[in-house]
Formats: C-alpha cells, sequence, structure tokens
C-alpha cells in the first residue's frame, strides 16, 4: 500500500513532482505599495472643442488590514475646470492572480468587487464617494446612500456587489496576487 490509496481500495498514479509549500495563517493583509493616484484628463465635445479637465484620485485609510476589518478607499473628483457633466462613477476592485511552475503559468485577473455612484454637475468638485470592503464577507451588495437631487438615477442591485472572498496579496515566486483599484468616468456631452 502507498502513501496515497483510492476509495476502492486500488492505489492512485505516481506523483511524478513534489514541490515543499509551507502554509501559514496570515493575520493582516498588507498592501505594501497602497499610495494616493491620480489621473489627470481633457476631454472634448464633439471630438474637438475642449470642455475642460477633469482631475480623479483615489486613496485608502492605511496600507494594512486584518480579516474582519473593513477595507476603506476614497475617490475625490476635481471637475471644476471641465463644462461637462460627470453621470456616473463607476469603482472596481480587480484581483491579479499570477501561478507560476517549473512548466507552466497561469494568470488572470477577475473584478472582485464593483460599484457605481451617480455622477457630480460641471464645474463641482466630490469629495465624498467612498468603497467600503468588507473583508470577513465572500459576497455582499452594497446599498448607495441617495442624495436628496432628483436628477440622480436609480441604481440597480447588479452594479454594487462583491463577488468572491478578498485573498492576502502576496508577492512569492509561485504565487503572486495583487490588487488594482480601477475607476472610470462616464462623461455627459462628449462623443
Amino acid at each position: 500500500m502507498g502513501i496515497f490509496e483510492a476509495a476502492d481500495g486500488s492505489d492512485l498514479p505516481e506523483i511524478h513532482h513534489i514541490e515543499p509549500m509551507i502554509v501559514r495563517q496570515i493575520r493582516m493583509i498588507v498592501h505594501e505599495s497602497l499610495h494616493a493616484t491620480g489621473e489627470e484628463n481633457t476631454h472634448k465635445l464633439m471630438c474637438c472643442c475642449s470642455s475642460g479637465k477633469t482631475m480623479v484620485s483615489a486613496l485608502f485609510e492605511k496600507n494594512a488590514y486584518t480579516t474582519s476589518e473593513v477595507a476603506k478607499a476614497l475617490v475625490n473628483i476635481h471637475n471644476i475646470e471641465s463644462s461637462c457633466p460627470v453621470k456616473s462613477v463607476t469603482i472596481k476592485l480587480k484581483q491579479h492572480v499570477k501561478l507560476d511552475s517549473k512548466h507552466h503559468h497561469y494568470f488572470y485577473v477577475d473584478t472582485v468587487c464593483k460599484q457605481k455612484f451617480p455622477g457630480t454637475p460641471a464645474k463641482e468638485n466630490v469629495e465624498k464617494y467612498a468603497i467600503e470592503i468588507d473583508l470577513s464577507k465572500s459576497k455582499q451588495t452594497f446599498n448607495q446612500a441617495q442624495d436628496n437631487e432628483e436628477d440622480k438615477e436609480e441604481l440597480v442591485e447588479d452594479e454594487n456587489e462583491i463577488v468572491q472572498f478578498l485573498q492576502p496579496t502576496t508577492n512569492g515566486k509561485w504565487v503572486n496576487i495583487q490588487y488594482e483599484l480601477e475607476i472610470s468616468l462616464q462623461m455627459g456631452g462628449t462623443c
């Protein structure tokens, strides 16, 4: 009888390659590279006339979280120099997973969290958008607190959800998991 035995009593095929692996419980989810980022974009009306600049910046409150904490990413939209309104703001948290072995490489990107906010009028500065991610839950739907403005569109439930457990960031030789916060604006009046 070998080390492994099938339920019917027959031996399993031989293992051709064994890789030692140490698994430990990680108490903190550490994101060493989290820092404030920003991007400025000039958008055009009718493909030729400039309608001004919009600046988006994002940051996390801290760079390490325990599994019971809520990670909060803050997003600021500086739309004072623009004559176009922002129709909506979509924030996505993407997980980049890279698995390596001696002969194979596996890479995929998955959107683990998505939240959509109503936009902001032209010539305004907004510093209120925040995405809160509860690291202890596998799936949750966000309830967006609506402002008292009548022109805000109704958001559907499918646009705001976490779809899986969040794994810790790792930067190893065989397993590499990184997270990316993607912010996209849907501008009004552009083509």
